[in-house]
């Protein structure tokens, strides 16, 4: 432990993560032994004490991480849910795109957008909303269609729900699948407008994401449409070029 402190706080850190996710009632455990190693510490001034208190404090930090993301604002989105809304906001993620089994004329685009503003029926104005939303945008497909990108400041019509936890013992949990990227609701829409002003968002993340499309369509130009649809979808996840039974292998 004295050898390699980084390693075992950084280790400490991702065991905290763990218990709080799994046994949040350890909680105590850690802060109970925090006290007498500092004392230790200060009446022996041995270096294994003090890498132990700073491994207790990760052990603690990891707790407090896991429960400022499942903490959920006064004004969060999914406080709006379940409703028919009109959300403004901006895309905070790259677009992926997935055609849908059985209607080859349609487009469902996936991504994720920063909330600023929402707006349902119950209230005539639109209320001032913040979160994370998963965002799914069906959408018929149109070569000449602007579709939003990476720092696009958009208006989403749409079904506002709450994601599904688990159905079934040790399924899968999509509700805490959302929670740990900080996303508390999911939004199913058909209708969507982009705003005037566009938001720079992280350069580092447009960058990467401007070099995902680079390369999906070098793979479309240089190779056949079935080929480059399979290679694409392997890579990116990016399952529009292809079609019939092969799809369901990515979905």
């Amino acid at each position: 432990m004295t050898q390699r402190p980084l390693i075992s706080i950084i280790l400490s850190f991702v065991l905290g993560i763990l218990l709080a996710s799994f046994a949040p009632v350890l909680f105590l455990l850690p802060l109970v032994l925090l006290v007498p190693t500092l004392l230790l510490f200060a009446l022996r001034r041995r270096s294994q004490y003090g890498v132990l208190a700073f491994c207790l404090i990760a052990v603690l930090l990891g707790f407090w991480r896991v429960g400022m993301a499942n903490h959920i604002a006064q004004n969060d989105i999914s406080r709006f849910a379940p409703a028919k809304i009109s959300v403004t906001s901006v895309l905070v993620s790259d677009v992926e795109s997935t055609g849908l089994k059985g209607r080859e004329k349609w487009v469902r685009l996936a991504f994720k957008v920063g909330v600023e503003g929402v707006q349902t029926k119950a209230f005539e104005e639109a209320q001032s909303a913040e979160g994370t939303l998963q965002t799914y945008l069906t959408l018929k497909r149109d070569s000449n269609q602007t579709l939003p990108t990476f720092g696009t400041r958009v208006r989403l019509f749409g079904e506002l729900e709450l994601p599904q936890g688990q159905r079934n013992p040790g399924g899968f949990d999509y509700a805490h699948y959302l929670n740990t990227q900080g996303v508390t609701a999911v939004l199913a829409s058909k209708q969507w407008e982009a705003l005037p002003e566009e938001v720079e968002g992280n350069p580092l993340l447009k960058a990467v994401f401007a070099l995902r499309k680079r390369l999906l369509a070098s793979a479309q130009r240089g190779l056949s449409p079935e080929l480059a649809g399979i290679l694409n979808g392997i890579l990116f996840g990016e399952r529009t070029g292809i079609s019939g039974e092969l799809r369901n292998d990515f979905e």
